[in-house]
């Protein structure tokens, strides 16, 4: 996507949004009580579970891999890649897709989710939008 933006000082990368929930982190209007229960981020008696294996972290957790795609080196050159957990995310292939299914927080990413044919088409529709 980067290379659509206009060359080498444009780099695109996208990253994992990471359920961060806590006493004054988030607004409470955020998502309902009853929806982080259900998705077992909240304890019953209101306290957010923590578990960043599972990908629920302090906003300070979930905020790292942001701070760490705007400032890290390593992705100076790393176009059109995905980033989890302060690294760049493995490509997923079709033959280990069912065991990573199966294997909650362990990183990775579908090949869908970086597809050049898909970033081409996100940059035309955020042109028009923005224009």
């Amino acid at each position: 996507m980067g290379a659509l933006g206009g060359g080498d000082d444009v780099v695109c990368v996208s990253g994992h949004i990471d359920l961060s929930r806590g006493s004054g982190e988030l607004p409470r209007r955020a998502l309902p009580d009853e929806a982080l229960r259900a998705a077992g981020a909240l304890e019953s008696e209101g306290r957010p579970v923590r578990d960043p294996a599972r990908q629920q972290k302090t906003v300070a957790q979930g905020a790292a891999t942001s701070v760490w795609c705007a400032t890290s080196p390593q992705l100076d050159r790393s176009d059109g890649v995905y980033c989890e957990n302060c690294d760049i995310s493995p490509l997923v292939t079709a033959e280990s897709e069912a065991e990573w299914r199966a294997a909650p927080g362990v990183p990775g990413v579908l090949p869908y989710a970086v597809a050049p044919e898909a970033a081409a088409r996100l940059w035309e529709v955020s042109e028009r939008l923005t224009a």
